[in-house]
């Protein structure tokens, strides 16, 4: 299987993470794991951070509740299985 991100506000895939948008899944970062796609620390859980609207928060310029990052999973033909949220990690203090 092959996981791709995919960024719905610009409706394209990621060429790298916090990076640019290219149409087409095969020219993207591609991961081996869905762990690694959806990570929070490193992969689109990290970039929906930003995009959600902690607990106990209003929405500001940090978070605006913008449409998430999802991973995109094909398999070896290049076929689409299924998209996987990635729900972001917050720091709690």
């Amino acid at each position: 299987m092959i996981y791709v991100l995919y960024d719905p506000t610009v409706n394209g895939y990621l060429k790298q993470t916090f990076g640019k948008a290219v149409p087409d899944w095969r020219n993207a970062k591609q991961y081996k794991r869905l762990s690694a796609a959806a990570d929070p620390s490193t992969g689109a859980g990290l970039m929906n951070t930003g995009r959600n609207i902690p607990p106990g928060h209003t929405a500001n310029h940090k978070y605006q509740n913008l449409p998430n990052v999802e991973v995109h999973e094909y398999d070896m033909n290049g076929n689409f299985v299924r998209s996987h949220a990635a729900p972001p990690g917050y720091i709690s203090l």
